[in-house]
């Protein structure tokens, strides 16, 4: 458990908690380098004061986030209850040949703000945020005004009776005129670590009460259960690109969190021959993000899904930074595959359409990551080229680097 002393350092306007951090109880980073960072940050932010600021601008935003619930949407469906969650499939559009439109058909790259905007995709996402951003900075400052508004966040979202989401994602990414909800939706809680890292900082504030505790775990015992039965779930499980990374990152994540240790290691054992081996070329290239309109961006999402499974596994004492096949398929491959783009004048070749190329600030985090994870060489020169404004104020420096 997180504990917060009163006592305060003052520097530069803020006020940070006591020097000596305990270990908060998180999951998706190191909680002793996480600790040590905290008591780094005490005197003087010094190298990370940009992300140490930026995390502070986030929070302050957050606190102005009004509370919002899955009531909130602006569409329903048919069979959705009213307390389901509800999304609707980004790359779909209205059928021009149809007079109706229906059903849908799939443009992929082609996001449809309009439709998405209709379900409580971008509510809960402000949610999940604005949560994370101020149980960070009230981990790392001791002011209880940022955990305060985080629960009354929690609250309306997950445990008011009247507002509560169900426990279950049945009505995610439907599609006009099509299913009313499908496996891929399944993508939209790929945040989990950073929820159940929120509720952790949280543990030390006494707005956050022990019926609070009660009630969220309750809550997401019975997601695991939905994640690990369903049939929708089951079949995003079976997803053989960056969907199925990332179901793999929700359950082991629930997993640690519910204490269901031999699980979380034999989803965290199984991972490099189901997913790396099974999704990385032995060149590096991910064939099936390849094959995407944004191939550069889905090539760098599923690598991320990639290191945070590697980070998750390290709770669970099983080393997939290293995993390598006979034939080189590895993280490090995928990474060292996408990062000779990072200079501008060498075009990425891949993707229908050629007006995306690569955006060397999409592969800050994942090299700020790696860089922990496995060796500051060559990563960290990597990222030093880059524009500072692409790297330095990356809140991933608080939370995946070696104090």
């Amino acid at each position: 458990m997180v504990a917060v002393c009163s006592r305060a350092v003052f520097t530069i306007g803020i006020v940070f908690s006591a020097v000596m951090a305990d270990e908060p109880a998180i999951i998706s980073s190191n909680p002793a380098e996480l600790a040590a960072i905290k008591t780094k940050l005490a005197p003087d932010p010094g190298p990370l004061r940009p992300a140490f600021d930026r995390l502070i601008a986030r929070a302050e935003k957050a606190l102005k986030q009004q509370p919002v619930s899955v009531l909130d949407r602006k569409k329903a469906i048919d069979g959705a209850a009213v307390n389901d969650y509800v999304s609707f499939a980004p790359y779909f559009w209205a059928d021009p040949e149809k007079f109706d439109g229906l059903p849908y058909i799939r443009k992929d790259g082609q996001h449809n703000h309009a439709l998405v905007a209709q379900g409580n995709r971008e509510q809960f996402g402000a949610v999940k945020q604005a949560v994370h951003s101020l149980a960070l900075a009230y981990y790392f400052t001791g002011n209880t005004k940022y955990a305060d508004h985080a629960v009354v966040l929690l609250r309306a979202w997950f445990l008011d009776p009247k507002t509560r989401m169900n426990p279950h994602l049945n009505y995610a990414q439907a599609v006009p005129g099509g299913p009313t909800g499908r496996p891929a939706g399944l993508i939209e809680f790929r945040d989990m670590p950073q929820l159940v890292d929120a509720l952790g900082l949280l543990e030390a504030s006494r707005t956050w009460t022990e019926a609070d505790r009660k009630a969220m775990r309750d809550w997401l015992g019975q997601y695991y259960e939905w994640l690990t039965t369903s049939r929708i779930a089951k079949l995003e499980d079976d997803a053989v690109n960056n969907h199925g990374t990332w179901y793999d990152v929700q359950r082991m994540t629930l997993a640690l969190y519910l204490g269901k240790t031999a699980e979380a290691r034999r989803i965290a054992e199984r991972f490099g021959e189901r997913r790396i081996a099974a999704q990385v070329k032995p060149g590096g290239s991910q064939p099936r993000e390849l094959a995407r309109v944004n191939s550069w961006g889905y090539s760098v999402f599923n690598v991320t899904a990639m290191i945070t499974m590697a980070e998750l596994a390290e709770r669970v004492d099983v080393d997939l930074w290293n995993f390598r096949t006979a034939d080189g398929r590895s993280i490090r491959a995928a990474l060292d595959y996408l990062t000779p783009y990072l200079d501008r004048q060498k075009p990425w070749p891949h993707g229908r359409d050629q007006s995306r190329q690569a955006d060397p600030a999409n592969l800050a985090g994942p090299l700020i990551r790696a860089a922990r994870g496995l060796g500051a060489d060559p990563y960290q020169k990597l990222l030093e080229p880059l524009p500072h404004s692409a790297w330095d104020t990356q809140i991933d420096r608080l939370l995946h680097s070696r104090p």
